[in-house]
């Protein structure tokens, strides 16, 4: 079959994409078994030149099919599998972030004079080896940074030194949830960081924290 490279929108609009048929309710099965004796009218991907030629049926024969019992019954048999599959997914999210719950707030203390100093230290050790990799040395000197720059390697510096946050968050991976886990066990361990140095709270609020929309309500 002839692929054409353009079509008008008048002729698109007389057809149906696989990606409007999904928008129905259609599913991949549905489309093989139900409309496998059409022959779908191919053009060219408007999006990627490269990809296959988009499958266009006409409304007429898709109308049709849609208002008959057969296509009823699938129909229904899809959304109750859409809907056992969801709930799967929202009890999985739930058992991820019961156990985000469990995880280590502790936040070691040390002297804020101390913190600074470490702080500097690593990032100064940073640069250079940076440098050393690259065979030339630039400049960077941790102790010219500003004042905001240098708080906030000093929050990330009690995050991944101070805290078990990196080791907690390894608990994660390949976790259904993970995402919104992650976010909500990084606010937490803010609020407790501003809680053991509430001198670092501007910092933080700077830093800012998730906004969340619970995926598992």
């Amino acid at each position: 079959m002839n692929v054409k490279t353009k079509t008008k929108k008048k002729t698109r609009g007389n057809y149906f994409s696989v990606t409007e048929l999904k928008e129905r309710g259609w599913t991949d099965t549905m489309i093989k078994k139900l409309l496998k004796r059409l022959r779908p009218k191919l053009i060219e991907n408007p999006y990627y030149a490269c990809a296959a030629p988009m499958k266009l049926y006409t409304k007429k024969s898709v109308l049709k099919k849609e208002d008959t019992e057969e296509f009823k019954i699938l129909l229904e048999k899809s959304k109750v599998r859409k809907a056992i599959s969801q709930k799967s997914v929202k009890t999985k999210i739930k058992k991820t972030l019961e156990e985000m719950e469990t995880f280590s707030l502790e936040v070691e203390k040390i002297p804020l004079d101390e913190l600074r100093r470490i702080t500097l230290e690593h990032k100064q050790a940073r640069y250079d080896y940076i440098a050393q990799k690259r065979g030339y040395y630039e400049p960077n000197y941790a102790w010219g940074a500003d004042e905001e720059t240098i708080e906030r390697w000093e929050l990330n510096f009690i995050r991944h030194n101070l805290t078990n946050y990196d080791y907690e968050l390894s608990k994660l991976e390949n976790k259904v949830g993970k995402d919104i886990a992650y976010q909500k066990y990084h606010n937490m361990l803010l609020d407790k960081i501003e809680e053991v140095y509430p001198e670092l709270k501007d910092a933080i609020g700077r830093h800012g924290k998730y906004i969340i929309e619970d995926e598992s309500e």
